[in-house]
């Protein structure tokens, strides 16, 4: 290696050399160096300069490593960010920044587990940008470095990732990493209370080599970051269960005023939706053996609407629809990417897919272990529906339910008043008329209205003929 070969930051070089000719000297002067091995370090410089007794300058100098103490006070900054936010993405991206460039490493990414599919989702990155924040790009559990340490549990380190059995990648991360040079690997899982909640994960181009004290510094730094999303989950958490109960209060004060069911259908597709975070959602509901969509979200209507021109109705018996299914055994069922499941009929898979849908959730709505209808949401993300989630759904699957038998029994109630007041009416006209076809041209009238039919008539004995 030649002598500048040792120097990582060339400004920096520059600037010790600029001190020297103007001061003669240099104290406390911080700056990063390359050891033989390729490892990073941060040295501390003091340096006078002195005349030889043969007239010759010379240089004294001290040289402390002080990488210990750079890394420390990178992590007391995290803590310092850490405590005065919750944002959890400012303290990760803070994380990512300082590992970066502490450990001269070519990118660094934090990732969240998603608690579905158990995606690796990435919250910050820093250097290269392979896997960026912010946009649909995950890693799956089973794929990458960051996935080993997240399945086994523990720190993984790779010397050349890409062609470490232990190691799997897609096709798309794989030419990715090799474009972005990235070979030597370590990734260490992110722990709360013994769940693992994520990865942190350092690339670095080849001939790196990561030791131990390498491993323990971004374990530290690991640490800061489980902190930070856990506060974040429970917080989030909190959030959402106030956002929950305010929704379902709402429903539950519509339902008790005197709001049409129509209204109230419609307030509760919206909120299902929203609360889990689906991309649409509706509702359809038993009519004459056939489930008829009665409400839905404004993202849903082109998908119903051809769904409707294909097949006005959906049968209750048929078994290869999922709501079909629901109806039939009462009990929620949630599929992460419906247009790959085969029990699914071909026909109703095309039609979920060219809408961009892919996750399900569909939820019974049951009133005395009868199932009036079901309650649907789709999203536009291959995902697992959380037991939470489904419980929420089926929450508002039972507000629905509840508002559906309280029509009925206004309906009943209303329908029950007005026969009551016809049969009296046609008392009364009986009692005081003498004309007998005014009194049964009465009641056949009111009987087909009361009815709902068409037509009606009467026909009366003459002799052995009616």
């Amino acid at each position: 290696m030649n002598a500048a070969d040792f120097y990582v930051d060339t400004a920096g070089r520059d600037r010790l050399m600029d001190e020297m000719a103007r001061h003669g000297s240099v104290k406390d002067f911080e700056y990063k160096l390359r050891r033989l091995d390729g490892r990073e370090i941060y040295v501390q410089l003091n340096i006078t300069s002195r005349q030889a007794s043969d007239g010759t300058m010379v240089n004294q100098t001290i040289a402390r490593d002080v990488t210990q103490r750079k890394w420390a006070e990178a992590l007391e900054e995290v803590v310092q960010e850490f405590t005065a936010t919750l944002d959890y993405q400012a303290v990760a991206q803070k994380i990512a920044d300082n590992v970066c460039t502490l450990l001269g490493a070519l990118t660094v990414n934090v990732f969240r587990l998603e608690g579905g599919a158990g995606n690796l989702v990435p919250i910050s990155a820093s250097g290269l940008q392979v896997f960026q924040p912010d946009t649909e790009s995950f890693l799956s559990p089973q794929s990458g470095i960051s996935g080993l340490a997240v399945r086994e549990r523990q720190a993984v380190v790779s010397q050349d990732m890409l062609s470490d059995p232990r190691i799997t990648y897609t096709d798309d991360e794989r030419t990715a990493m090799e474009q972005a040079g990235i070979r030597p690997s370590l990734s260490v899982p992110l722990m709360v209370q013994d769940r693992v909640i994520g990865a942190v994960t350092v690339g670095a181009a080849a001939g790196r080599e990561f030791k131990e004290e390498d491993i323990d510094l971004v374990r530290s730094f690991a640490g800061q970051a489980a902190l930070a999303l856990e506060n974040a989950r429970l917080l989030d958490e909190a959030e959402r269960e106030k956002e929950r109960s305010d929704a379902l209060y709402q429903v539950s004060n519509k339902l008790a005023g005197a709001h049409s069911t129509d209204e109230v259908l419609d307030l509760i597709v919206n909120e299902a939706s929203r609360l889990v975070g689906a991309t649409a959602g509706y509702i359809r509901l038993l009519e004459g053996g056939a489930l008829v969509a009665r409400a839905a979200t404004k993202s849903a209507a082109a998908y119903l609407a051809e769904d409707n021109e294909s097949r006005p109705t959906v049968s209750v018996e048929d078994q290869t629809t999922i709501m079909g299914r629901v109806m039939a055994i009462k009990q929620p069922i949630a599929v992460d990417d419906v247009t790959e499941d085969e029990s699914v009929n071909t026909e109703a898979r095309l039609m979920v897919k060219k809408h961009g849908f892919r996750a399900i959730a569909a939820v019974p709505l049951l009133a005395n272990e009868r199932a009036l209808g079901v309650l649907i949401v789709y999203d536009n993300r291959i995902r697992r529906f959380t037991e939470d989630e489904i419980s929420l759904l089926m929450a508002f699957a039972d507000q629905a339910a509840l508002a559906l038998d309280k029509a009925r029994l206004l309906k009943e109630a209303e329908t029950e008043r007005e026969r009551a007041d016809a049969l009296y009416k046609i008392s009364n006209q009986l009692a005081g008329a003498h004309d007998t076809d005014e009194v049964l041209d009465l009641i056949v009238n009111e009987a087909a209205r009361l009815l709902g039919l068409e037509a009606s008539y009467i026909r009366l004995l003459s002799g052995d003929s009616l």
